[in-house]
């Protein structure tokens, strides 16, 4: 694959944290009773619809927690919060904060990007922080199903894929 960006959940937090934490406006309420915690148990989270300040651990909960509403509804969040740290990483108060999310990126992540790479970075940063970028989720193109074996799969619509992609990218 080529351009990759890997990173693990605490450069996630401590990157979240390097910019002083972030805003995200909480559609809807989700409650999630079976979180996972790092002993492997489970914990019950919280969240209150509304404009939230998040630190890493919280933007990391946010982002990771699906039993509320599923698969779908954490892809969703996850672009919110990628849209809240372009949005904060571009405010010119968040800049003298800027050195420090790079140490953390530098040393937490592994990637093969090159730095001439760093200019499209740039360029999506703002257009996720300007609301450009779009983005669909396939849940309306798709049907669960369970296995014989018990997997639970989901079985794709080709042409309501189809009808996505050429909302997102036009036809052909």
């Amino acid at each position: 694959m080529d351009r990759y960006l890997l990173l693990d959940f605490a450069t996630f937090v401590r990157a979240v944290d390097a910019l002083g934490g972030i805003e995200v406006d909480v559609p809807a309420p989700i409650v999630d009773t079976e979180y996972p915690t790092p002993d492997y148990g489970v914990t019950t989270i919280r969240f209150e619809p509304g404009l939230q300040p998040m630190d890493g651990e919280r933007a990391l909960i946010y982002v990771r927690t699906r039993h509320s509403d599923g698969d779908f509804g954490r892809s969703q969040r996850q672009l919110q919060v990628l849209q809240a740290l372009a949005v904060k990483a571009i405010q010119p108060d968040t800049w003298p904060r800027l050195p420090e999310l790079y140490q953390v990126l530098r040393d937490g992540v592994v990637t093969d990007l090159t730095p001439s790479d760093g200019l499209a970075l740039l360029q999506l940063a703002s257009a996720l922080a300007s609301g450009e970028v779009k983005a669909a989720t396939l849940e309306e193109a798709t049907t669960p199903w369970v296995t014989p074996g018990g997997a639970w799969v989901l079985l794709p619509n080709g042409r309501a894929i189809e009808q996505i992609v050429t909302e997102l990218f036009g036809p052909g």
